[in-house]
């Protein structure tokens, strides 16, 4: 699914438009949503062996991919990142008009109004990175609790679909490995409608970290 540009003095806050485009499968920490299991990459279609009764397996990735709910997200996050860039940019930009105007004058200026400069200009864009690296962290935190969500709305249709396909076991492609499977054990298909069945959208702002309360200290014994 298709759920970080800003370049200033060598750091990317481009990173955190990349967020947004990053498949979930990707954003669980393996790797993206395997390819068909009708054939192998580059090759001839695969030939199965009998499915092996009572095991079952499922493409978290593929579903939130596929599903009404998970491509709403996407575009939403993809949404979020663009908000987030553009705030950014204005500030990126300056910095950097700074940056070169402070080279290219460098040779008219005393040293003592050039390391003031310079400095300012250091505290400024220190500032600007914190804030980047804050937002990018806040379309993370987004991000990570609205697949949480998924997730939550998913697992009554897993637990319909390991009844009706009388399961032993139940494999989740990406995290079990599983680079091939015969598709009378994959119902992620059916999953995806079952997930289309019980939600098709969800509605969120990005989570902003600078407004969470602070913890409260323990009452004294």
């Amino acid at each position: 699914m298709n759920a970080r540009s800003l370049l200033v003095a060598g750091v990317a806050a481009g990173a955190i438009l990349a967020l947004a485009t990053t498949p979930f499968a990707q954003t669980r920490g393996g790797a993206a949503a395997p390819r068909s299991a009708a054939a192998a990459p580059g090759g001839p279609p695969l030939t199965f062996g009998a499915p092996i009764p009572g095991m079952c397996v499922y493409s978290e990735g593929q579903i939130f991919g596929q599903s009404k709910v998970g491509q709403s997200v996407s575009a939403r996050m993809k949404m979020l990142a663009n908000e987030v860039n553009a705030e950014l940019q204005p500030e990126a930009t300056a910095i950097q008009t700074e940056k070169n105007t402070l080279q290219s004058s460098a040779s008219t200026l005393d040293r003592n109004t050039l390391n003031q400069r310079a400095q300012a200009l250091q505290t400024r864009y220190e500032a600007f990175e914190k804030r980047a690296s804050q937002r990018n962290e806040e379309l993370k935190e987004t991000q990570a609790k609205e697949i949480q969500e998924m997730e939550r709305q998913l697992q009554p249709v897993l637990s319909q679909l390991f009844q009706q396909n009388r399961c032993s076991i139940l494999l989740e492609r990406e995290q079990a490995g599983v680079a091939a499977v015969n598709p009378a054990m994959d119902f992620s298909s059916q999953a995806v409608a079952g997930l289309d069945g019980r939600v098709q959208t969800l509605t969120f702002d990005r989570v902003h970290l600078d407004t969470q309360p602070a913890a409260q200290p323990a009452a004294a014994r």
